[in-house]
This record gives structure tokens, sequence and C-alpha cells, in this order.
């Protein structure tokens, strides 16, 4: 397990349309209804979504068409190499 959370990827992505808690819900449970995605953060307040996933099963256009789908937005996106604490046993 802890390899595989070496090779996941985040992305972060930006949404337009979250007016409220139940807009993160709703997103967050269609993000994580994916599959391949491992965990999902979302914020309305920064119209920001944080997902963590394995990028051997899913790709992040697949995100953000899961997100439209949800019917929000995405006006763009960062993704990077998840970091994780390899100190931790």
């Amino acid at each position: 397990m802890a390899e595989q959370a070496e090779m996941d990827q985040l992305a972060v992505l930006r949404i337009e349309g979250m007016h409220c808690h139940n807009c993160e819900a709703a997103i967050r449970k269609t993000l994580s209804s994916v599959t391949g995605v491992h965990e999902v953060e979302v914020d309305f307040n920064s119209s920001q979504a944080s997902v963590l996933y394995d990028p051997k099963a899913v790709n992040v256009q697949q995100l953000v068409s899961a997100a439209t789908r949800s019917g929000y937005r995405v006006t763009g996106f960062s993704q990077a190499q998840a970091q994780t604490d390899r100190t931790a046993h």
C-alpha cells in the first residue's frame, strides 16, 4: 500500500458554481466514485477540489468530466506527484 501511495498523483481542480456545503458534498461524492480516486477534499470557500488518484487508473480529464457531469464548471487545474511521509511505519 505504501508503494501505491508513492505513485499517486494530486490534482487540484478549480471549480465554478459551488455555493454551499451541499455543493461540496455533491462534488466529493461524484469524484470519490471515480475508479482510481483514493481521496477527495472539496472546499467551496476556495472553489477547489483536491483529488489524490492513481494515474494508471484515471487521468485529470476524467476527473474534470466527472465534476462537469455533477453540474459544475472546472476552470483549471494543477497536478503534482503526491508527497508521502517516508518516515512513517
